[in-house]
């Protein structure tokens, strides 16, 4: 009878032991790529949801071709400003450039950070546009429709016609140092990282 018992017991005890079992084993499987992958992406959460190592990537992506890390000054100093950006600002952006897919990690960007960003195509969108609403900030390229100088005459045509031009980016692919900044223009870049600079530095214009 002793040993019926017994048996009865172990044999009550064997569920939850294979539980354990189970969850020990699937621990053991998941503990590297928790480590790995979830537990820093958890540490990198900051300022209202922004998850800066996913802003990091994507800039990384957006850099892929010029030749630029985040170990600069100017770099780190761009991630950190990313960090204490407040996402309750609402901000908008019209992007002008006839190419649909150019810049498409840096528009992800500015999604991230809560900044709505519409694209168009030509010279006429953007002037519709920029006199159906007021826009924070346009960025445009220059090389546009056959026309290698349409960005800045097309910023020099709303200058002359007095319309209200909120800070004009131009960001190209290739830069002529030399030639300096567009009349009327905030600034002018062919880097991904000096974009987001001279974004945050239009937006800190605008504070309070």
């Amino acid at each position: 009878m002793e040993e019926q018992r017994i048996i009865i017991e172990i044999i009550k005890i064997i569920p939850s032991v294979l539980l354990y079992l189970i969850i020990g084993i699937l621990l053991i499987k998941l503990y590297r790529p928790f480590k790995d992958q979830l537990l820093p992406k958890l540490a990198n959460f900051k300022a209202f949801g922004i998850e800066v190592g996913f802003i990091k990537q994507e800039l990384k992506a957006a850099t892929k071709g010029y030749g630029i890390t985040f170990n600069d000054e100017k770099g780190k100093a761009l991630l950190k400003r990313l960090q204490n950006y407040d996402r309750r600002r609402m901000i908008q952006v019209l992007w002008i450039d006839d190419n649909l897919n150019a810049a498409r990690s840096e528009r992800r960007i500015l999604n991230d950070l809560g900044i709505s960003c519409l694209q168009v195509t030509s010279s006429a969108e953007a002037k519709a546009e920029l006199q159906r609403q007021a826009y924070d900030i346009v960025i445009s390229d220059i090389y546009r429709k056959d026309n290698p100088s349409e960005g800045v005459e097309f910023l020099a045509q709303l200058a002359q016609e007095e319309i209200d031009i909120p800070p004009f980016l131009f960001n190209i692919a290739n830069l002529q140092p030399e030639k300096g900044t567009p009349p009327y223009a905030f600034g002018i870049t062919n880097q991904p990282v000096e974009l987001f600079h001279l974004i945050l530095d239009v937006l800190d214009r605008k504070l309070p």
